[in-house]
């Protein structure tokens, strides 16, 4: 996880406090269900639910048809996705392994997601983008908006995600109509086993600060 930008993030009842997590595998590379087990501590999820808002990377996609025993190919059953049911939670499903089960599996996904009540933002029917409104109740809004420059591959006809471009536009679409909003941008980039920024992410990242967004994470 890498944060690129950040600064004191207002909002009328005071300073918000934004935990996030980088990728999650739910069952990783198991095709059957996972055993069940406690993703979290007692007082780990106590502390990530005193948070305002819990970010994840939902890195993976739902079983399919196409669903092959490949090592890196990630699918899961959806056992364990109520334990990452936080009311301030949000999953963010644009990255490179969400169509490891082409259109099906990312349909299932969502449907699992849907099913466990998590919201999330990143995949959506084509066209129908909208940013991810995190407190309704707050002023100034804050949203969340999700896209990844490998989020397309094996995209579908209908499910899609944005590219790079497309998020920039997003961003820059919310800032002109709500001036005041937080936005906060989050994508899976970056390089395997490094916790620097590559030279990508900070030519992005000053794009899309440039264009208005106030906090900017990645995950690698």
């Amino acid at each position: 996880m890498l944060l690129l930008l950040s600064g004191p993030v207002m909002a009328a009842e005071g300073v918000l406090e934004i935990l996030a997590a980088g990728d999650v595998l739910l069952g990783g590379r198991m095709l059957e269900a996972p055993q069940a087990g406690e993703l979290f501590g007692p007082l780990t999820r106590r502390r990530l639910e005193q948070a305002d808002i819990f970010l994840w990377n939902c890195e993976i996609a739902g079983l399919s048809s196409v669903s092959k025993q490949n090592t890196f190919v990630f699918h899961a059953d959806g056992l364990l996705f109520p334990q990452m049911a936080f009311a301030n939670g949000a999953a963010c499903t644009a990255n490179n392994h969400v169509f490891d089960g082409l259109e099906e599996g990312a349909a299932n996904l969502m449907a699992v997601l849907e099913g466990a009540r998590i919201r999330h933002n990143g995949l959506h029917d084509r066209g129908t983008f909208a940013p991810l409104s995190l407190l309704p109740q707050r002023e100034p809004p804050v949203y969340l908006l999700t896209g990844s420059p490998m989020s397309q591959i094996g995209s579908g006809p209908r499910i899609v995600t944005l590219s790079y471009p497309q998020l920039l536009e997003a961003v820059r679409t919310l800032r002109a109509r709500e001036p005041e909003a937080c936005i906060i941008l989050y994508s899976h980039d970056g390089n395997e086993g490094f916790s620097e920024a590559s030279d990508r992410q900070r030519l992005w990242a000053d794009w899309f600060a440039a264009a208005g967004a106030d906090i900017i994470l990645f995950a690698h």
